[in-house]
């Protein structure tokens, strides 16, 4: 097809499709001979079609990943490929932090198919996006700044988008700042699926129950999960 007809001729995975395409057949560009030249390959059917090669690989899934070959001594074909992170993006050094770390879990949950938790976010009825400028960890960082000890990442409405609120693409949708670093209770109580219990003639939410009863939330979770009643889950002490 021609490559006019796609409109994606601007997109990372045209570039890719094409850079690969050139290394297999084209002795002239670099790279040619760790690939054409020693006998790696493209499909047929990628070679005359970026729309074949997306049909099969699709999208990269987050920024940051590249498209590899599980085994390098065979060529690029459907079942030999991964969109994969590459270990070489390391130039802010602090892709072994926390904070690192989160930012690429939030990523992964609301543009990884593959991760556990995307249909809650990426998936999910009400799509949760990344503002385009949090697509770069730099920006992230500069934004949200270093995670306090003890807090981890939190959108301040849970029904929106992880957004910075100042960007291009928020002031356009009108997207407020909608993250925070945030305790363990502050997420629970944030959570669209916090539970609202009665005890006493009292409301809250189980983690402020556990904030006034002196436990830590995860013990109350625990021994409701296990079908404790409400009362013999407050009331049990903590073995010594």
């Amino acid at each position: 097809m021609r490559t006019r007809k796609h409109g994606l001729v601007n997109t990372k995975e045209y570039r890719i499709w094409a850079s690969v395409r050139s290394r297999c057949t084209n002795p002239k560009v670099v790279g040619y001979k760790r690939c054409g030249g020693a006998g790696i390959t493209m499909c047929e059917a990628w070679l005359h079609s970026f729309a074949a090669f997306i049909a099969d690989v699709g999208f990269c899934p987050i920024p940051g990943y590249r498209l590899e070959r599980l085994d390098r001594s065979k060529g690029f074909f459907k079942e030999n490929v991964v969109w994969r992170k590459w270990s070489g993006l390391k130039t802010h050094g602090l892709s072994s932090s926390k904070i690192y770390r989160l930012w690429h879990g939030m990523m992964e949950r609301c543009y990884d198919k593959n991760h556990v938790r995307y249909h809650c976010y990426g998936g999910a009825s009400v799509r949760v996006q990344v503002c385009k400028r949090w697509h770069d960890f730099a920006s992230f960082l500069k934004d949200m700044g270093e995670r306090p000890e003890g807090l981890t990442l939190d959108r301040i409405n849970s029904a929106g988008n992880y957004s910075c609120g100042h960007c291009e693409e928020c002031r356009t949708n009108g997207w407020p700042a909608n993250a925070r670093w945030a305790d363990q209770e502050q997420q629970a109580n944030n959570k669209s699926s916090s539970r609202l219990i009665t005890y006493e003639g009292i409301t809250l939410t189980l983690a402020r129950w556990a904030r006034r009863l002196g436990f830590e939330y995860r013990v109350l979770h625990h021994r409701l999960s296990r079908g404790w009643s409400v009362a013999r889950a407050f009331t049990t002490p903590l073995r010594e």
